[in-house]
């Protein structure tokens, strides 16, 4: 991402996005979004169901609410070591809300459930994506980035994740 002109060079390196100037969060994120080592030098993408109405459960047994993700599971393995998790989410998923918080949780169970709230100096800007690794639009970031605490390690268990609330 260096050659390519940004000094984002993703959450994992020591300082986010430039929150200042909605013109370079555009160029990051765009780049971060994009970057090639997706798959063999760090996980792959992976993508979650947004329901566009409340109602029922989801594969795990939790309530489905609108605009808020259902419950994603991160596989035991899937990050080696402690990371930091970022969700980018299309501002027309959350019906131009925006997700305040997620809940998670590291012991396994899929219904014990805890609330972090992301980063508003991270989740107030938005981008528009031109690439072709997530479908162009405009997007959020929402992460776990920055708070040690929630540089959860994945070696050992399954990690959930769910949309938890959305602010209007």
């Amino acid at each position: 991402m260096a050659s390519q002109g940004s000094e984002f060079y993703g959450f994992t390196n020591g300082f986010g996005p430039n929150t200042a100037s909605p013109t370079q969060f555009n160029i990051d994120m765009n780049k971060y979004v994009s970057y090639v080592g997706w798959t063999t030098n760090f996980p792959a993408v992976r993508s979650q169901i947004i329901p566009s109405v409340s109602g029922g459960l989801d594969e795990y047994g939790n309530a489905k609410f609108a605009f808020d993700f259902t419950t994603h599971e991160v596989p035991i393995g899937t990050v080696q070591g402690p990371a930091w998790y970022t969700w980018i989410i299309m501002t027309g998923g959350t019906g131009g809300g925006i997700q305040q918080s997620i809940a998670y949780t590291t012991d396994g169970n899929p219904n014990s459930l805890t609330t972090l709230y992301m980063d508003s100096t991270i989740y107030n800007n938005t981008f528009t994506y031109t690439g072709t690794t997530i479908p162009v639009g405009t997007y959020r970031v929402y992460t776990t980035w920055a708070s040690t605490p929630f540089r959860i390690d994945n070696s050992m268990t399954n990690i959930f994740f769910k949309g938890d609330t959305i602010s209007f």
